[in-house]
């Protein structure tokens, strides 16, 4: 079954993986509460940990578990954290560079941590240059990104929305890493 989206004609069931009805009919709205739900089912052991540690999201030990194999965050650091939000790598990275470190965080939602030595810059990545990033923040040691587009449900579109925020993730660190620095994205 397939359906009209604009001029492109998509095939239904290769973009929404929800529960059909007997018609094998499915609507984008089901399909989409469907998702909402399977996602706030992923409670697992590290959700529950990162709630008892105060993190706000369980992909704090991604970057947990990548600093203690490669030791890459250090004390007194400035650090660009790019798709910041909820916050958790930010609270991390800010307790590792300590108060003499700076945490520079850019997201398109608020930040749901905050600390003497954030700094948080509410905006899409594509509306600020790494020029602007320089001329106010100087050159960082790291450049961290965990940035994820809004997902449409269409595989193609979606994964290029991705491979285009890396592109720009690649860009910022290569004009903003100071020499030696680090991009862990």
């Amino acid at each position: 079954m397939s359906i009209q989206d604009g001029h492109e004609l998509i095939n239904v069931k290769e973009v929404y993986e929800g529960e059909w009805d007997k018609l094998g009919m499915l609507t984008a709205g089901i399909a989409r509460k469907n998702l909402e739900k399977q996602m706030k089912k992923i409670q697992d052991h590290y959700f529950h940990k990162a709630k008892r540690e105060g993190y706000p999201a369980r992909s704090v030990y991604k970057l947990q578990e990548a600093q203690n194999k490669y030791g890459f965050l250090k004390k007194g650091q400035r650090i660009l954290d790019l798709g910041a939000a909820p916050g958790s790598w930010t609270k991390y990275a800010s307790r590792v560079v300590g108060p003499q470190g700076k945490v520079v965080a850019l997201d398109l939602h608020r930040l749901r941590v905050n600390g003497p030595n954030i700094e948080f810059i509410k905006t899409d990545i594509f509306s600020i240059l790494p020029e602007e990033f320089l001329e106010k923040f100087g050159m960082f040691n790291v450049v961290l990104s965990d940035m994820a587009p809004k997902t449409s449900g269409r595989k193609d579109l979606d994964h290029f929305r991705s491979l285009e925020l890396a592109g720009r993730a690649f860009r910022n660190a290569t004009m903003t890493l100071d020499q030696g620095g680090v991009f862990f994205c």
